[in-house]
């Protein structure tokens, strides 16, 4: 009957990777750090804690301001790490 139900210390892992500081400072570091990290290319496997931590936090529904700035740390870092657009094909425009 309960074999669908998890123990809870199955479920702690996912729930603290969830969790980002309180202190919107810190939840920025926390999610420019998370997004250099998902945007190097690591495998799958060691990048899961950081997608459920950002999935917990990007779609809240009245994000506080730590949320706000680990979303916006996120963001930050993978637009500061992608490549800019070469600049080659423009020239030939123009």
């Amino acid at each position: 009957m309960t074999d669908g139900i998890l123990p809870e210390s199955d479920r702690e892992p996912a729930v603290r990777s969830a969790v980002i500081p309180f202190e919107p400072a810190a939840a920025y570091v926390l999610g420019y750090a998370d997004g250099r990290r998902l945007v190097s290319g690591q495998p799958d496997d060691s990048l899961q804690p950081i997608r459920t931590r950002f999935l917990a936090h990007v779609d809240a529904a009245h994000p506080s301001s730590a949320e706000q700035a680990y979303v916006a740390g996120v963001r930050d870092a993978a637009a500061d790490n992608f490549p800019s657009p070469p600049d080659e094909p423009y020239r030939r425009a123009a």
